[in-house]
C-alpha cells in the first residue's frame, strides 16, 4: 500500500503552517498596556488629589489589577507581595522547639505544637532542630 500523494503537504505549505503554529496567539482584541512617562505622571497626579484607585484605573483606562501591577510604585506602594506573610519565629517558640527536640519529638509533631508546615520549621527553626540529643539517629 502507497500513501497518497495529496496526503503529504508541499513545501510552502509546510512552512506557512509552522509559522502560524509559532506566532503567540492574543485572547481577545484588548493590546497589552504600555507604561508611558505621560500615564505614570497622570497615575501619580490622581492619587495625590486623593482619587481612588478603581477611579485611576478608570482613568488610564486599564483594569485595577493591571494597575497594581504596573503602577505599583506611583500608587504609593513599596510593592506588590502575594501570599501569606513569612512566619517570624519568637524567642517562646524557639524555647519551645528545642524543648520538644531534645524531648525526641519529630519534626511532624513541632510543626503541629507550633502551628506551621514542615518546610517552614526546617527554614525558620534549624538551630533549634540541630540541638537532638545525642544517641539518635537524624531524621
Amino acid at each position: 500500500m502507497t500513501p497518497s500523494a495529496d496526503f503529504f503537504l508541499a513545501e510552502s505549505d509546510f512552512q506557512s503552517a509552522v509559522s502560524a503554529c509559532d506566532a503567540s496567539p492574543r485572547r481577545g482584541g484588548i493590546p497589552p498596556h504600555d507604561k508611558t512617562p505621560e500615564k505614570a505622571l497622570l497615575v501619580s497626579g490622581l492619587v495625590s488629589i486623593g482619587k481612588t484607585r478603581p477611579e485611576i484605573a478608570r482613568a488610564i483606562g486599564v483594569a485595577q489589577s493591571t494597575l497594581y501591577a504596573i503602577y505599583f510604585s506611583e500608587l504609593g506602594v513599596g510593592s506588590v507581595r502575594r501570599g501569606r506573610p513569612q512566619h517570624v519565629p519568637s524567642d517562646a517558640n524557639r524555647a519551645l522547639a528545642a524543648r520538644m527536640r531534645q524531648a525526641g519529638a519529630c519534626k511532624m509533631t513541632i510543626a503541629m505544637a507550633l502551628g506551621i508546615s514542615q518546610p517552614t520549621l526546617r527554614r525558620a527553626y534549624a538551630d533549634e532542630l540541630l540541638s537532638k540529643r545525642k544517641g539518635t539517629e537524624s531524621e
